[in-house]
């Protein structure tokens, strides 16, 4: 399986990726200087007063609505000049209002669709069809720590660890804390250790990684990945994936968050309804990144767009997303030969870069 990889921090990477991103000019036309993005983006305008314009691209159709929390909205087409391909109508509607945390999805030619561009998925699962919705994320919510990183002269010096964020410390020998096997949060933890037969001590996880001297740790995949949903986990406790089978390319994995603490009838971990910590979620994430960066360790993610789980992912959104032909020997292949779908790619890789330092 082909696989495509981004150094998460590397200034030559970063300005590679660092492309103009199309845009076009704010649907509310008191605001003439204001720009739209593509998936829900909170805005501030003045005082206290915020807008969230919701906008995804489907050429196909001519009734895009937009489902949010409960309400329906109708949307109104725009032509996004990004080439002279006359693919590029987006869709879009403007809510004045902070609409951050609040459940949505599109809905296109009657069909309930995920936004390509989501941050994060409802994982309320007591609701009735949650699955279909993402959750709004303000990025005023989730800035990052900035941070240099960590410097690398000569790239033959590379030291390169590739690790699975749960088979790092799942296992009860890890050292780490209870209620952190398998996790982010796991995968940072200082002063782990295993003691041996003898009583020798070996550290473990983050310790072992300095203790190696490495500079790089390549993480496979943890954004949302198709198996290993909270209903699979519900009905095999043991299900297990490596994550090559994208669903949701912004969302971090909810299996590796700490904030799994609701113990299922099967054993398995799943959110506490009670406060699912959404915000917590991302800042989990970006805080394990940063923390590689504080103690000199480079991150490389491993991601996959060159085809989704299967063709449902986008395929109710346009057909267009992918090709006709299985280039990439994985089924589901992605057509990035047209514009809209290369501009989800980098506007993704962006959001990754600039969100975890």
């Amino acid at each position: 399986m082909r696989k495509i990889y981004f150094t998460c921090v590397l200034f030559c990477i970063v300005s590679f990726i660092y492309i103009q991103t199309p845009s076009y000019a704010d649907v509310n036309k008191s605001q003439t200087v204001e720009t739209v993005l593509l998936g829900a983006n909170v805005t501030k305008l003045s005082g206290e007063k915020y807008q969230t314009t919701f906008a995804l691209w489907s050429p196909d159709t001519s009734k895009v609505q937009l489902w949010l929390n409960g309400k329906t909205y109708p949307m109104t087409n725009h032509e996004l000049y990004i080439s002279t391909d006359l693919d590029s109508t987006v869709y879009y509607v403007s809510i004045p209002k902070n609409c951050s945390l609040e459940p949505y999805h599109f809905i296109v030619n009657g069909i309930s669709v995920q936004d390509p561009y989501a941050r994060m998925i409802d994982l309320n699962w007591k609701s009735t069809d949650y699955t279909q919705n993402d959750i709004v994320i303000s990025s005023y919510d989730v800035l990052p720590v900035t941070l240099t990183e960590p410097k690398f002269v000569n790239k033959t010096d590379a030291v390169i660890y590739e690790a699975n964020v749960r088979d790092f410390t799942v296992d009860s020998n890890s050292g780490v804390s209870k209620g952190l096997n398998g996790t982010y949060t796991g995968m940072i933890e200082l002063k782990t250790v295993y003691t041996d037969s003898t009583g020798v001590l070996y550290k473990t996880g983050f310790d072992h990684l300095k203790q190696l001297g490495i500079s790089y740790i390549q993480i496979m995949p943890f954004y949302e990945y198709g198996t290993c949903t909270v209903a699979d986990m519900m009905k095999n406790s043991k299900e297990y994936d490596w994550g090559y089978d994208p669903v949701n390319y912004n969302v971090p994995e909810w299996l590796y968050s700490k904030y799994n603490t609701t113990i299922s009838d099967n054993g398995a971990k799943l959110p506490d309804l009670d406060n699912i910590h959404y915000l917590d979620r991302i800042k989990e994430v970006q805080n394990m990144i940063h923390q590689f960066h504080v103690n000199g360790m480079r991150v490389i993610m491993d991601v996959v767009y060159n085809h989704t789980f299967s063709k449902d992912v986008l395929g109710n959104i346009t057909d267009k997303y992918y090709t006709a032909k299985d280039h990439s020997g994985c089924g589901n292949s992605l057509d990035v030969s047209n514009p809209m779908v290369s501009r989800m790619v980098l506007d993704s890789l962006k959001y990754w870069v600039r969100k975890h330092k």
